[in-house]
């Protein structure tokens, strides 16, 4: 009777200090991950930025607009 009790209260014991660490260092891995890729995709933006303006500074013509408009429909997909 008392081992059922004693094997209960061991498992809540185990879950509440094992799983609330667990769940706040997930909590943390993806809010790590969420900031991380938020960074990599501004970076990715302004990176192209870049790039489409060089490009246009360098070199004139439609192909140069129609390039322009590939890399961004990329990027957007990326983001």
């Amino acid at each position: 009777m008392f081992d059922e009790q004693i094997r209960g209260l061991e498992k809540a014991l185990i879950s509440w200090f094992i799983a609330s660490h667990s769940r706040a260092s997930s909590d943390t891995k993806k809010k790590t991950i969420q900031v991380t890729r938020e960074l990599t995709n501004q970076e990715l933006k302004d990176r192209i930025k870049q790039y489409t303006d060089r490009l246009t500074d360098a070199a004139k013509g439609e192909w140069v607009d129609k390039a322009t408009n590939v890399v961004k429909d990329i990027t957007k997909a990326f983001s």
